[in-house]
């Protein structure tokens, strides 16, 4: 019996890490969502993602008027989509939005992260308001 707590984390460790020990998103997603600036064409978002996932293309999401969103398909488990706003003069061309809204699906686990940019209170001030 004294042997026992040594068998489980024997165990525990034969099989890696845990999903619950793994972090939140891969690296290579990490890298890329901090990477992406607002106003950033698609062109060069595109490029951005093809040095993690050189096989990812950019597709259509969702758009209502100016605003949308352009997808990537990653892995099997993953994708991500991108918040965008179509030039109003060349309306062929779509940029980052400024706002800086992701969204990374995990197929797997059938979650959704949500990530965007806020910025709250005085930004002329320091300290707490």
């Amino acid at each position: 019996m004294k042997h026992l707590p040594l068998i489980i984390f024997a165990a525990r460790f034969a099989h890696g890490p845990s999903e619950s020990d793994a972090p939140l998103l891969p690296e290579s997603i990490n890298r890329i969502l901090s990477r992406i600036t607002p106003e950033m064409s698609e062109e060069k978002l595109t490029d951005l993602v093809r040095e993690y996932y050189p096989d990812a293309e950019a597709t259509i999401g969702v758009w209502s008027g100016q605003n949308g969103y352009v997808e990537f398909e990653l892995t099997d488990r993953y994708s991500i989509s991108i918040a965008e706003y179509k030039d109003l003069q060349y309306f062929e061309l779509r940029f980052v939005h400024p706002d800086l809204i992701y969204y990374v699906y995990d197929r797997r686990q059938k979650k959704r992260i949500d990530i965007s940019l806020y910025e709250y209170g005085d930004r002329g001030t320091t300290g707490s308001q």
